[in-house]
């Protein structure tokens, strides 16, 4: 009976490779062991286009999200359990919340 022994060395590295429709391409010389057996981790990167910008983005994201009507206007509220600010008609309610210590 054979016995193999085994070493995991664990090493991590990230690498920006293309593929080409047939091998991955790393965009750097790699130190790694010829013929050696290693296991990858594939992510796709998303290239954004000189058209799209970042307020491109965030329009995209109006509406996705469900939350009261004056969230924005009364984000302390809703973050920090600060009590109300305005009231429907946008009147600021009480200045007590403004106090020096």
């Amino acid at each position: 009976m054979i016995c193999e022994t085994f070493i995991k060395i664990e090493m991590k590295e990230v690498v920006t490779v293309l593929f080409d429709g047939k091998v991955l391409l790393p965009e750097k010389p790699l130190k790694l062991i010829p013929n050696q057996t290693y296991t990858i981790t594939i992510e796709s990167e998303k290239k954004i286009s000189d058209d799209e910008q970042g307020w491109d983005c965030l329009e995209k994201l109006i509406g996705t999200v469900e939350a009261p009507e004056d969230w924005a206007l009364e984000h302390d509220h809703y973050l920090y359990g600060l009590p109300k600010r305005y009231n429907k008609n946008n009147l600021i309610l009480s200045k007590k919340l403004f106090k020096k210590s």
